[in-house]
């Protein structure tokens, strides 16, 4: 009988152990734009760590199936089924939000706290499928804004709520990115 117990032991600790190891080699891909803590070091690559675990599986399933603009993550999420996407959102929602170190120019900023004033304040923390983007990479923003402008991204009722910087000049999108950027 004693064996048995064992044996039943030993086979639950190796599927689980299995399992660890095919969530890490998931999420180590991911490391190599992201980092391991979620704050990659490009400029332009989003911080994804410390995000909702609801928004991250958004996102990557909308790369996934084209309805969110995306270069390269929109190739790399057609790898991904549900049950993937869902394990590297948890992983990635779990570790601490880390702020961008980028140098924010102080008088960018200032104008972008003023642009910023027709917002609802909504991206400053984490809450369900919207992002945190205060501390996100200048660079990032940047690009993302303009992606919105431009009408490049259009997924999860985002263009509805990114209407308003329709009419901003590239300049004041500059500088609603560097203001966010800067928030901590």
């Amino acid at each position: 009988m004693h064996r048995y117990v064992i044996m039943t032991f030993l086979l639950v600790l190796l599927l689980s152990v299995s399992a660890w190891a095919d969530k890490i080699s998931l999420v180590s891909y991911c490391t190599s734009c992201h980092g391991t803590n979620g704050a990659g070091p490009g400029e332009t690559i989003p911080y994804i760590g410390g995000q909702t675990k609801e928004y991250l599986a958004t996102a990557m399933t909308e790369m996934r199936e084209q309805t969110r603009y995306a270069t390269l993550m929109g190739i790399l999420a057609k790898g991904y089924n549900d049950t993937e996407i869902a394990s590297i959102a948890e992983s990635f929602a779990s570790k601490a939000w880390v702020s961008s170190a980028n140098k924010i120019d102080p008088a960018l900023s200032a104008k972008g706290g003023e642009i910023s004033k027709t917002c609802a304040g909504c991206h400053k923390g984490n809450s369900g499928k919207i992002p945190k983007i205060a501390g996100q990479p200048s660079g990032y923003l940047n690009k993302a804004l303009l992606e919105y402008k431009h009408s490049l991204r259009n997924n999860n009722g985002g263009a509805a709520m990114m209407s308003g910087i329709a009419d901003l000049q590239d300049d004041e999108i500059r500088a609603l990115a560097e203001y966010y950027s800067g928030l901590k």
